[in-house]
């Protein structure tokens, strides 16, 4: 997924039903979680 110049890495979890990723090309430790998507 790429937003605002950012990329990102996002992935699925089945059992727990949650999307969760992380941020690339940056030096912070930066994660997120998901439970649905819209999309726009």
């Amino acid at each position: 997924m790429k937003y605002k110049g950012y990329e990102a890495i996002i992935e699925f979890d089945s059992e727990d039903q949650i999307f969760f990723g992380r941020v690339l090309g940056t030096h912070a430790v930066e994660v997120f979680l998901c439970r649905s998507v819209i999309k726009t």
